[in-house]
């Protein structure tokens, strides 16, 4: 589900241990910080929860995955966002059999 009009919230100095800023996400992929901001105001990646500034490390796996969307096979954000959602379905789907049938 792709969610549009978010707003780029400034850092405050203090914040939770080992969450990232968007700032500090952009560096860890080595991207720009307006192509974080995008995927941010785009609902790619969500901050942590109770947390409207801060996104767990996992955050940098969901933007690598984008980049490599676009870069291997040429797809936009908005494509991404949908391919990256049916990853996550799958894999809820996936481990609820696991937790089902004990594997």
């Amino acid at each position: 589900m792709i969610r549009k009009n978010r707003h780029i919230v400034l850092v405050p100095k203090s914040r939770p241990k080992g969450l990232y800023s968007l700032e500090e996400i952009a560096e860890r992929c080595h991207v720009h910080i307006a192509f974080v901001e995008k995927l941010f105001r785009m609902g790619i990646i969500d901050p942590y929860p109770h947390s409207a500034r801060f996104f767990s490390p996992a955050v940098t796996v969901r933007v690598r995955k984008v980049m490599r969307l676009q870069e291997d096979l040429g797809i936009n954000p908005e494509g991404a966002a949908v391919i990256l959602d049916l990853i996550d379905k799958i894999d809820t789907r996936e481990n609820k059999i696991r937790m089902l049938t004990g594997r």
